[in-house]
């Protein structure tokens, strides 16, 4: 009993500690605004639209040198992008914080195989430029890539987390019937984005301002451009890996909307997390027999 009291008053202070954080953070944003907004939104934008730079290892570095290297201008920034092989190529998306080499384990089997392999760095990740990004930027760096490349050239779209929401998006507004495998996919962004603000204080009416502005500044609307809401609309066949202990996005949120349909299949992995299911064997080699199935029933059908 000694014990559980202990955990019991342990956990209440943190409760009340994390409260009166947010309490402080709410005040103090609540009364820089009032006096300078401009500068609030710069603060949030540089707190909250900022990943963290990918520290690229020594083998990395080796496989980034062994491809042809392409600079793309999104949004009057450039994209630095990457191919291997010469091959139908299939389209690697990294996440939040990730850098488009994290799909390393992929190339050699892709090349082996026939396919090229495409990644780049997102908006304000890895090499490419700016100092921020979101879930609009990265879709748009999704559209520029296929633009580039053209969609005769690609074949599939493979994407992780935050970077499967983007191929979502971007197949949504192009209207592309290309294949895509989403990992982990971040199907509720924008409910992803309010209980971050709300954790951390950040008043609501700013919140929505920062959302607005950014909704204004690329062209796209949060709510009805949220993955969950665009994904039924798709005119691709989906396959989704998901991990049931995923502790970043809810495998729920991926076992929801994959019941029922037809085009979207679930692969349900466990014990691999949010980020070990980039690099399970067996987990790559189910995404090429889902590849490979539909890319013969296509050749079979022209």
């Amino acid at each position: 009993m000694a014990g559980k009291r202990i955990d019991f008053q342990a956990n209440s202070t943190n409760v009340r500690i994390n409260i009166l954080r947010r309490i402080t953070v709410y005040s103090v944003f609540s009364l820089l605004w009032t006096i300078n907004n401009e500068w609030v939104k710069k603060i949030i934008s540089t707190t909250f639209f900022a990943p963290r730079k990918y520290r690229t290892s020594d083998s990395e570095q080796v496989t980034l040198g062994q491809a042809q290297y392409h600079r793309i201008n999104v949004n009057d920034q450039y994209i630095s992008c990457w191919r291997w092989g010469t091959g139908p190529a299939l389209l690697f998306i990294h996440g939040w914080n990730g850098s488009g080499i994290q799909f390393a384990p992929f190339i050699r089997d892709s090349l082996e195989k026939g396919y090229s392999v495409i990644t780049f760095d997102g908006p304000g990740h890895g090499a490419s430029e700016g100092r921020s990004s979101s879930y609009f930027e990265m879709t748009d760096a999704v559209r520029g890539v296929i633009h580039h490349f053209g969609t005769e050239e690609i074949v599939a779209l493979i994407g992780h987390s935050f970077g499967a929401s983007a191929i979502v998006n971007a197949l949504h507004k192009e209207k592309y019937r290309i294949p895509a495998v989403l990992l982990a996919p971040a199907l509720e962004i924008k409910e992803m984005l309010e209980g971050v603000f709300k954790l951390h204080g950040i008043p609501l009416y700013i919140y929505q301002q920062m959302i607005e502005n950014y909704e204004e500044r690329f062209g796209y609307d949060l709510q009805k451009d949220n993955p969950k809401n665009l994904i039924p609309m798709l005119d691709s066949e989906v396959l989704i890996v998901h991990d049931r202990q995923d502790k970043v996005t809810p495998f729920s949120e991926s076992d929801q909307i994959a019941t029922g349909s037809e085009s979207i299949k679930l692969i349900p992995t466990d014990g691999l997390g949010h980020k070990k299911i980039l690099f399970d064997r067996e987990v790559i080699a189910r995404i090429f027999q889902f590849l490979e199935s539909i890319l013969k029933r296509e050749d079979d059908n022209n």
